[in-house]
């Protein structure tokens, strides 16, 4: 986390919608679940009275989901469910990882993939 130390010690931002200069309101906790087993993450918010949002600028450095389940879990999910339903693959993915992931979480992940890969697809066939 040395490399996010200046985001774990972060006392302003800018608002990324409206420009306001923000000052950090607290120290919110986050745990996510990676190939490596839980992490949790203690890191600054930010809210924007103007546009009523909330920030964690950390997670957008950490390229975090906002799932619980992290980029590489669902990636490796993602893999055995492609090879085999749903059920078959949650049974082994936690024999090989030792990691649970519901058949359901799964189901999602490849769903949300499929989803993206299209809408990436569209967009690179309207740039023509």
């Amino acid at each position: 986390m040395e490399l996010f130390s200046d985001e774990l010690n972060r006392e302003t931002m800018v608002c990324p919608n409206c420009g306001r200069v923000l000052n950090r309101r607290d120290i919110h906790e986050r745990t996510v679940e990676t190939m490596i087993g839980e992490i949790t993450l203690r890191r600054p918010y930010f809210y924007c009275e103007n546009c009523k949002k909330g920030f964690h600028p950390l997670d957008d450095a950490l390229i975090l989901s906002d799932t619980v389940k992290q980029w590489d879990m669902q990636e490796a999910g993602a893999s055995v469910a492609a090879e085999l339903p749903y059920n078959k693959a949650q049974e082994i993915f936690e024999e090989l990882t030792g990691l649970s992931m519901s058949d359901h979480a799964m189901h999602d992940i490849v769903g949300d993939l499929c989803e993206a890969r299209a809408h990436t697809t569209r967009r690179g066939e309207g740039e023509r």
